[in-house]
């Protein structure tokens, strides 16, 4: 049986694999963007965890690229009318 402390020890082991694997992971987004000094806004969209997960991160977001960083639920977000155009 797995329990909830070996969760928390495996996490450790993939959040330094993200860390490692983070240049290629956001590489496709320079083909995308190609030049990010443009954005104003981050919206991230996603529900249950990913929601959460969005929240969680997105002072922290805020914090390192300078930009204002929301989180939605998708059946909110589809309702919004007004949108940054330099937003990703």
């Amino acid at each position: 049986m797995v329990t909830m402390l070996d969760c928390i020890q495996r996490s450790e082991d993939v959040g330094y694999r993200i860390l490692r694997n983070s240049r290629k992971s956001t590489d496709p987004l320079k083909d995308i963007i190609p030049d990010f000094k443009v954005l104003k806004k981050i919206y991230m969209i996603g529900s249950g965890s990913s929601f959460n997960a969005s929240g969680a991160v997105s002072s922290f977001m805020e914090k390192v690229s300078g930009l204002e960083v929301s989180a939605f639920l998708p059946n909110v977000f589809s309702k919004k009318n007004v949108f940054h155009e330099n937003a990703l």
